[in-house]
């Protein structure tokens, strides 16, 4: 009766992720993201379209898309500069294969610093390991030791990604070659993928980790925008809006606080609590 312990969360808006093309393009990635795909039990929300759409530039949010349709057909060099276009101005995106395609080894732009090769198989499968593991994406999947937990992931398919010096390797097979890699391009960041989120491909889709790896590229990447101010009672209240004239705090959970006046004089929390701020 005498302990008492606190726990501290972030409530985050909805986030949007879109996959330009039909779920059959994307394996099992559109479920781990979203299972309800409205963002209820995940707080993303997946929806799919056509690059027409994309290409407008009306999306912000995360983007998924599948190699074949960068690397093949007339509009091939128009999605790849529409792709640019977005990272550019911050966005992100990842680009992946799709489960019945075998694109690889085409030619692509220079300022793409990640490509795929040709497809590559193992019939016994490949080890899956981790190449960076202080990467933000796998915050999710660390142990109590602060190893990060994969779960003997093999893999049988495989689009082995070539990199410039650019872009960092995130995940790869036993042999070294790489399969999961990230570049910043302007403001936003590319991830890129050389395997299909499919059974077929690996046992990845197959195991815990996999939701919490697909989630992690979208809300854990170096990327991800951060909006947690550290407070500890005492110090200087920082963070406030520029304009911001006049300031009402009211508790919401913890001990009793209502203030309002000048923002400026608000100086710190007392103590422990929930508190609103307008």
């Amino acid at each position: 009766a005498d302990n008492r312990v606190a726990t501290a969360f972030v409530g985050v808006e909805q986030q949007s992720v879109l996959f330009l093309g039909s779920p059959a393009d994307f394996g099992y990635l559109p479920l781990a993201l979203s299972p309800g795909g409205d963002g209820r039990l995940s707080g993303l929300a997946a929806s799919f379209s056509s690059f027409d759409s994309f290409a407008a530039g009306n999306h912000a949010g995360f983007v998924v898309l599948p190699w074949d349709a960068m690397q093949t057909g007339p509009d091939a060099a128009a999605r790849l500069n529409a792709l640019r276009q977005f990272l550019l101005k911050g966005g992100t995106a990842l680009l992946a294969p799709s489960p019945g395609g075998s694109t690889g080894g085409g030619t692509l732009p220079d300022w793409l610093a990640m490509v795929p090769e040709s497809l590559q198989g193992s019939s016994n499968g490949l080890a899956l390991t981790v190449l960076d593991k202080a990467s933000a994406l796998f915050d999710d999947l660390r142990d109590e030791k602060g190893e990060v937990a994969l779960r003997n992931v093999k893999v049988f398919r495989f689009l082995p990604l070539r990199l410039s010096a650019q872009a960092v390797p995130l995940l790869g097979l036993e042999d070294g070659r790489i399969i999961l890699a990230a570049q910043n391009v302007g403001q936003g960041r590319l991830l890129a993928s050389g395997l299909a989120f499919d059974p077929a491909w690996s046992t990845l889709p197959l195991k815990p980790a996999f939701v919490a790896l697909a989630q992690g590229m979208v809300l854990n990447h170096a990327g991800a925008p951060a909006s947690i101010t550290s407070l500890v009672a005492g110090d200087p209240l920082t963070g406030l809006p520029g304009g911001a004239a006049s300031l009402v705090v009211q508790s919401l959970g913890g001990s009793p606080l209502d203030w309002k006046g000048p923002a400026g004089q608000f100086t710190t929390f007392p103590r422990v609590g929930v508190y609103a701020l307008r």
